[in-house]
């Protein structure tokens, strides 16, 4: 029985991890159409309304195609499984240029984009010439949804695009002035987005990409490198090296979930208590808000 109930759960957590995973992908989808499409190229001048509607379209039919390809790829007998480690291999050349041109002036556009296509490609011809070497020349669904070669897919799609995209750029360095964003993008009907001020400084934001690139790209050389590196001398894990590991990991996973649940509650607690006894919320003036008021 307990068994059983475990297994509910667990459906449900796939069920709730992959509609909120689809939502966010048709909002990102109806945005990118609506605004970087239909606002760009199609029609400049587009009001609120016309872009809302143009997002509502774009959703309706991202989500359709989202349940054909679904239905396609099920009947090739394709699972989710295989199509979550061959996520990185098609997609993953695109991570080194979206995290560059957000954070390095130099990288141009030329750069970004032949990082990504020539990534993919490398990525996507390491896959397969790997999932063949590994099993005697086979080639198929199931040779190449094992890990080892969808790892090393993974891994020229992010090593080739990230080397391919500094060397192109390294040639016609683009120098952008981040300015642009605050001076020459124009909200949709002069709608005033209600931000405190303090959040859109350049200390701010300074300060919150120092702490980014700190704890992200610390952790994450720690969880790839590290870590790893610190179980070579073991080898083989005896029996209760291993416990002392699998023990580790679950406590890891135990503390980042109670992290996750926690933290949004607590941080948004104010608003919580607001909707649950009808009242309004106080705002509180931050400390660089006062100090500029002071000024």
């Amino acid at each position: 029985m307990g068994g059983r109930g475990l297994g509910v759960l667990m459906i449900i957590m796939l069920f709730m991890a992959i509609t909120s995973t689809g939502s966010a992908e048709c909002i990102a989808v109806s945005s990118l159409v609506a605004y970087d499409v239909y606002r760009a190229y199609i029609n400049k001048n587009a009001t609120g309304k016309q872009i809302l509607f143009v997002s509502r379209v774009v959703i309706v039919v991202f989500g359709i195609l989202q349940g054909c390809l679904s239905a396609w790829l099920l009947g090739m007998g394709v699972g989710i499984g295989w199509v979550y480690t061959f996520m990185g291999t098609l997609c993953g050349s695109a991570v080194p240029p979206i995290a560059a041109l957000l954070t390095h002036n130099g990288i141009n556009a030329t750069g970004a984009l032949a990082g990504s296509v020539i990534g993919m490609i490398g990525a996507l011809v390491s896959w397969i010439i790997y999932a063949g070497a590994v099993n005697d020349g086979e080639v198929s669904l199931a040779t190449l949804g094992q890990l080892k070669p969808c790892l090393a897919g993974n891994m020229v799609a992010l090593g080739l695009s990230s080397i391919v995209m500094f060397l192109v750029s390294a040639m016609s360095p683009q120098n952008f002035d981040w300015k642009v964003y605050s001076e020459k993008i124009k909200l949709v009907d002069e709608v005033k987005v209600d931000v405190p001020d303090w959040e859109m400084s350049d200390e701010f934001l300074d300060s919150a990409k120092a702490w980014i690139w700190k704890w992200g790209m610390g952790s994450s050389g720690f969880l790839i490198i590290v870590w790893p590196a610190l179980c070579l001398p073991w080898g083989v894990f005896p029996k209760a090296v291993y416990n002392l590991w699998a023990s580790i990991a679950f406590m890891w996973g135990w503390v980042a979930s109670m992290m996750i649940v926690s933290l949004p509650i607590w941080e948004n607690r104010k608003t919580i208590m607001a909707v649950l006894t009808c009242s309004p919320i106080k705002k509180e003036a931050k400390k660089g808000e006062v100090e500029v008021a002071g000024a």
